[in-house]
């Protein structure tokens, strides 16, 4: 019978075998270990692709809503400084009712504002862009009309948050003095700005989930927040002023990990600022982080049980090969025969693939007249089998030299070898022939040498064949 004899399908040596092995293992890790590395690196510029447009958008809306305020602002202030004018040079040629009729004309454009009143020297208020206002309200302790009176502000005058007294309502006062020819005080012009009409202003900016816009003073007093938040209005937050642009804070109105980017409003005391919470803004990186790693997860743990399975199925290959034979077996005390048993299989030949195989068995049958039916076990005779085995062996000289230094140590041994194939053990054999082929096309001119072996069994009083796999024989195999 001929075994394989494609050299591309039999096991390397041993040496070779174990590197090939390694080798095969560190690859599929080095690729693992490069795919983890990937997915890392694909999710850390994902989050910072994600950092960068929360911080371009929300700086965007905090420029462009600073800027549109500053307009809004510019425009009232421009507004008051006309009608100073005015009232310088008709004050004392109008009457009172027509006065309030041109007030409220004046204001009619201007949506942002609530009224505009006119107030004499002494803090009473004259004359209403709004006819429903009550009159001569006192408001002579108020700091817009003190400021001007004083002039401790030169100028548009910004107050605090107030409430009005002629509404009740929570807005901003913007003041200019009144002076008459000789440039005595004689009064102030304002304009109250209503922080609802701010809010529903802010509130046209849609942001999104997570989101809010902020008005404050220069030195953190609260004024107007979108989405609202009553019990946060006119408290003094710092923080959302000193924060950095598009850093992570923690946001004293509702407690959350936030971005921040703050925008000053041109020429007035106020800066807006727009924030948007970190599980927000993160939300879309997180969910493909998660996928990633999951991607990642199964394709690693795949991995490694693909370089674990290759491992264990390249750790017990096929044996082929002339190998050591075990001892005889001993009895022991009780006559029960052992066997010694080492870690591996010894090779006496080193060789880097097994090209051929043969096993020959055969009976003799007597060939004189028996009787009919059946005969005894004397008239069919087993002779010895024979095997035949053709190795390969490439490498150095040296190499080569060694493999045929082992194979003529075979033939004049009186010692007992076995012969491994996957499939069984041929046990007892000793070799009496030797053949070195050495042909252009299998190596004569390529570093490559080929020998055929052949030997026969010499009998014994234990079975010459074993049967069983190559991985059961190697768990137990004889040194």
């Amino acid at each position: 019978m001929t075994e394989n004899t494609n050299l591309n399908t039999q096991p390397a040596g041993p040496l070779r075998f174990k590197r090939l092995r390694l080798r095969i293992v560190i690859l599929g890790v080095l690729v693992v270990i490069a795919f983890a590395g990937s997915s890392a690196y694909d999710a850390w510029r994902s989050y910072n692709n994600t950092l960068t447009a929360t911080h371009r958008e929300i700086t965007n809306v905090a420029t462009a809503l600073a800027e549109q305020t500053a307009w809004t602002f510019e425009g009232i202030d421009l507004m008051l400084l006309d009608t100073a004018r005015w009232y310088q040079n008709v004050r004392l040629e109008m009457a009172p009712e027509r006065l309030d009729e041109v007030l409220a004309n004046r204001t009619a454009g201007v949506r942002q504002i609530r009224f505009v009143t006119i107030t004499d020297a002494r803090g009473i208020q004259q004359h209403h862009s709004r006819a429903s206002l009550p009159s001569h309200l006192d408001v002579s302790d108020r700091a817009y009309f003190i400021a001007q009176r004083d002039r401790t502000v030169t100028g548009l005058f910004v107050s605090e948050p107030i409430i009005s007294r002629s509404e009740g309502r929570a807005g901003i006062v913007l003041s200019r003095r009144l002076e008459d020819e000789t440039g005595a005080f004689v009064g102030v012009v304002t304009a109250l700005v209503d922080l609802e009409d701010l809010e529903r202003c802010y509130a046209a900016v849609t942001l999104g989930k997570g989101s809010a816009i902020h008005l404050l003073r220069d030195g953190g007093q609260l004024l107007v927040r979108d989405p609202p938040s009553p019990d946060a209005l006119g408290k003094t937050l710092p923080q959302l002023i000193a924060a950095p642009s598009a850093a992570l804070f923690l946001n004293p109105i509702d407690g959350k990990r936030e971005f921040i980017s703050a925008a000053r409003t041109r020429d007035t005391p106020f800066v807006v600022a727009v924030t948007r919470e970190e599980s927000v803004a993160l939300h879309s990186w997180r969910d493909e982080a998660f996928r990633l790693a999951a991607r990642t997860a199964v394709v690693t743990f795949l991995g490694l049980i693909a370089i674990g399975a290759l491992w264990r199925a390249l750790s017990a290959p096929p044996t082929w090969g002339i190998f050591k034979q075990p001892p005889p077996t001993q009895p022991d005390a009780d006559g029960v025969e052992t066997v010694t048993v080492t870690a591996q299989l010894v090779p006496v030949v080193t060789v880097d693939s097994i090209m051929d195989f043969s096993y020959r068995n055969e009976y003799e049958i007597s060939d004189f007249f028996i009787q009919d039916g059946a005969f005894a076990s004397y008239n069919k005779v087993a002779n010895p089998f024979e095997n035949s085995v053709r190795l390969i062996r490439t490498g150095s000289l040296s190499d080569r030299a060694e493999f045929l230094s082992q194979l003529d140590a075979l033939l004049p041994s009186l010692l007992l070898y076995q012969i491994i194939t996957p499939e069984r053990t041929y046990a007892n054999v000793n070799p009496y022939r030797l053949e070195v082929l050495r042909r252009g096309a299998a190596g004569a001119a390529h570093g490559c040498c080929t020998a055929s072996c052949r030997g026969a069994a010499v009998p014994c009083a234990a079975a010459a064949v074993v049967f069983g796999s190559a991985g059961e024989r190697d768990r137990g195999a004889w040194g």
